[in-house]
């Protein structure tokens, strides 16, 4: 897949158009745009930090600001630990919380 987008790019930037915005592009749609990664890193970063939440086996993804917890927690006060540190993030629009006891 690299390999072919940078074929791509090569021939789109000797075509003179540039392939920024297609990279843009593809990025957000791989769920692979750097400001969701970096709210994802964040939020783990939070909950490995946090006593309460560091212990738990929680995944955190995140797409257009979109964030998807999905893990077990052992109660309702840690889940909503982890709720409230992930809307906590700078640029988190939604959180949707899909973790189980």
């Amino acid at each position: 897949m690299k390999q072919w987008l940078f074929g791509l790019c090569v021939l789109v930037g000797l075509m003179g158009t540039g392939c920024s915005a297609l990279t843009d592009s593809l990025n957000r749609r791989a769920g692979t745009d750097p400001r969701d990664m970096e709210i994802r890193l964040e939020i783990m970063d939070r909950l490995q930090r946090d006593h309460l939440t560091a212990r738990q086996a929680i995944s955190v993804s995140v797409q257009e600001g979109v964030v998807m917890l999905r893990g077990t927690v052992p109660d309702d006060m840690t889940r909503h630990r982890v709720r409230t540190i992930a809307v906590s993030v700078p640029g988190v629009l939604v959180v949707e919380d899909q973790l189980s006891r």
